[in-house]
C-alpha cells in the first residue's frame, strides 16, 4: 500500500519522529467484501471504536512502542500505603478482641487475617506499575523497514483430537495475514494423526479429516479448487549423525505433508510418529523446534488450534523484538517472546454477558501483564506467543514433564536473563479463539493449570525422596542446570 493511502508521508517528517495513523488501533484495513480472501477479522463497529480511542501517536526515530503509565498508578499506590499503614492497628484490634469462649476459632481466623494480608500485599506490589504499551507497526517504523527484508517467521498451530471444524478460521485467517507470504509458513503440528500399533503406525480417521480439512480449506482460495493445490509428501526420518535431532519425542520420524497455492504463504502439515512415552505437548513442539524448523528461522508464533490470528498479528508482535543498529533492523537479543492476551467470541453466545464462570479471565490476561510488563516477566500462556527461537534453543528447548510446559519454560527464560513484554489490552486483541462450553471442561482445564504450577513448584524445590526419577530427571534437565549454572558463574565472574 502506498505511503499516500496510509496517511503519511514519511519524507516529509522530521529526522528523528514522524507521526503515522496505522498505529495500534487507528487504523485497520477495512475488508473487501468481493473478494475471496476477506474474512471477518474484526467486526465494523470494533474498528471504529478502537479507531476512537487510539489517536495519532509519535514515535522516536528508530523506536518500536512506547510506554505510557497508567494514570491510576498514584492513586492505587497511595492506597498500597495506607492499607499497609492501618493493617497493624487491624490486627492488633483482632488479637486484643478474640472471644475467650471460642479461643481456638479466633486464632484460627486471626492466622487467616494475617495471610491474607500477606497475600494482598505481594499482590498490590506486583501491580505496583501499570503501564500500556503503544506499538508501531513492522510498516510505519522510522527509519523503514522494507518489506523484502522482514523476518522469516514460522506460526505453528498444535491439534491433537480437537474437531478440525475448530482449525479452520485459525488456518484462513493464517493464510492472509498483512505480511509477505514467501516470508512466512503455516505449520499444523498434528499429534493425531497416527495410532501407534506396535512398531507400526497406521493413519486414524481424524488425521484424514485434519487432511481433507486443509485441502478443502485452501482450494477456496483459487478458482482452480483442489487442482491449483501443489501437494506433496515427505519423511523426515531419525538421523543419527544429526546431534541435534531429538530421538525421544519422534523415534519413527515425522510426515509432511505441504501445500502450496499461488498467492498464498506454504502450509505444512507434520505427522509426528511418536514413542511409548509422547511426551504430550512438550514432545509435538520439540519435534518441530529441533527435528522440522530450518535453522535460519528467528521468529516463531505459537497459538492453540482455535485463535484465529488478526491480518496485522505479525506486524504488531514483532517489533518489540527488533532493534536498529548498524544502520538496520535486528533482533535485539534481549527478548525471548512477547505475548498478546486471549479473547473469546463464544463467551456471551454460551454463558451470557455475566460470564459466570470468568472465561474471560480479564485479570490474568489484561491486568496483570501490564504490570508485568515494566518488569520484562510477562507470562507464556502456551498461545498467542511469538518467540525469538535462539532465546528458546538457549534453555534447551521446552520444559518436559510439566503438564503446564508453558509456565515452566517462560520462568526458565527469565531465570537466563531473557526478559518478555506484552502486546495487547483491553482495546486490542489479535487473536480470538472460543473458550470452554460447559462446567466440566472448564474444570478440567483449571485442574491441569494447578497441577502444572504445583509440578512447576516441585520441579524447582526438587524435595529428596519425593518425586519419582522419571520426573525429577526428565530429557535435558541436566543440560538445563548446567546452562544455569554457566549463568550463575558468569555473573559472579562479572561482579568479581
Amino acid at each position: 500500500m502506498p505511503s499516500a493511502e496510509r496517511g503519511m508521508d514519511l519524507e516529509s517528517q522530521s529526522p528523528r519522529q514522524h507521526r503515522f495513523v496505522r498505529q495500534v488501533g487507528a487504523e485497520v484495513a477495512l475488508p473487501n467484501p468481493g473478494s475471496e480472501r476477506n474474512l471477518d477479522v474484526e467486526e465494523g463497529s470494533e474498528i471504529g471504536a478502537q479507531a476512537t480511542r487510539e489517536s495519532m501517536r509519535s514515535f522516536p526515530n528508530a523506536a518500536t512502542s512506547t510506554v505510557e503509565p497508567y494514570r491510576t498508578n498514584g492513586v492505587y499506590k497511595f492506597l498500597t500505603l495506607l492499607g499497609l499503614f492501618m493493617a497493624p492497628f487491624y490486627l492488633f484490634y483482632l488479637w486484643s478482641n478474640r472471644r475467650s469462649n471460642i479461643k481456638s476459632f479466633s486464632s484460627i481466623f486471626f492466622v487467616g487475617e494475617i495471610i491474607n494480608f500477606v497475600l494482598s500485599l505481594l499482590s498490590r506490589l506486583l501491580l505496583w506499575h501499570r503501564q500500556q504499551r503503544h506499538m508501531c507497526r513492522l510498516d510505519a517504523l522510522s527509519p523503514p523497514f522494507p518489506r523484502e527484508q522482514w523476518p522469516r517467521v514460522h506460526i505453528w498451530c498444535c491439534h491433537y483430537t480437537e474437531p478440525p471444524a475448530d482449525l479452520v478460521d485459525t488456518l484462513r485467517q493464517s493464510v492472509q495475514l498483512d505480511y509477505p507470504p514467501a516470508s512466512y509458513v503455516v505449520t499444523i503440528l498434528d499429534d493425531g494423526f497416527y495410532k501407534r500399533k506396535g512398531e507400526v503406525y497406521e493413519k486414524t480417521q481424524i488425521g484424514q479429516q485434519m487432511e481433507d480439512m486443509i485441502g478443502e480449506t485452501l482450494a477456496a482460495f483459487t478458482q482452480l479448487g483442489h487442482a491449483g493445490i501443489k501437494k506433496t509428501w515427505r519423511e523426515v526420518c531419525p538421523d543419527e549423525r544429526n546431534r541435534s535431532y531429538r530421538h525421544e519425542v519422534a523415534p519413527g520420524g515425522s510426515s509432511i505433508i505441504e501445500f502450496q497455492v499461488e498467492g498464498l504463504p506454504l502450509v505444512r502439515f507434520v505427522c509426528r510418529k511418536k514413542g511409548p512415552d509422547s511426551f504430550s505437548k512438550t514432545g509435538n513442539l520439540e519435534n518441530a523446534l529441533w527435528n522440522i524448523m530450518e535453522d535460519d528461522v528467528n521468529f516463531m508464533v505459537l497459538v492453540d488450534a482455535d485463535m484465529a490470528p488478526r491480518s496485522d498479528m505479525l506486524q504488531l508482535l514483532l517489533p518489540t523484538m527488533l532493534q536498529y543498529r548498524d544502520s538496520e533492523w535486528k533482533p535485539d537479543w534481549r527478548t525471548a517472546f512477547a505475548s498478546s492476551p486471549q479473547d473469546f467470541k463464544n463467551i456471551e453466545h454460551v454463558w451470557g454477558a455475566s460470564d459466570p464462570m470468568n472465561q474471560q479471565n480479564k485479570f490474568f490476561w489484561q491486568i496483570l501483564p501490564t504490570a508485568l510488563d515494566s518488569f520484562g516477566f510477562v507470562h507464556f500462556w502456551g498461545t498467542n506467543v511469538v518467540f525469538f527461537v535462539p532465546a528458546l534453543k538457549d534453555v534447551t528447548g521446552f520444559v518436559y514433564a510439566c503438564i503446564s510446559e508453558d509456565t515452566a519454560t517462560g520462568a526458565q527464560l527469565h531465570r537466563l536473563g531473557w526478559s518478555s513484554s506484552f502486546v495487547g489490552g483491553a482495546s486490542l486483541t489479535l487473536f480470538k479463539g472460543l473458550c470452554r462450553e460447559n462446567v466440566q471442561d472448564t474444570f478440567h482445564q483449571r485442574k491441569r493449570w494447578c497441577q502444572g504450577n504445583i509440578q512447576h513448584c516441585l520441579m524447582e524445590l526438587d524435595p529428596p525422596l519425593v518425586l519419582a526419577d522419571s520426573f525429577r530427571y526428565p530429557p535435558y534437565r541436566h543440560e538445563l542446570w548446567r546452562r544455569l549454572q554457566d549463568v550463575k558463574d558468569q555473573d559472579r565472574s562479572d561482579r568479581a
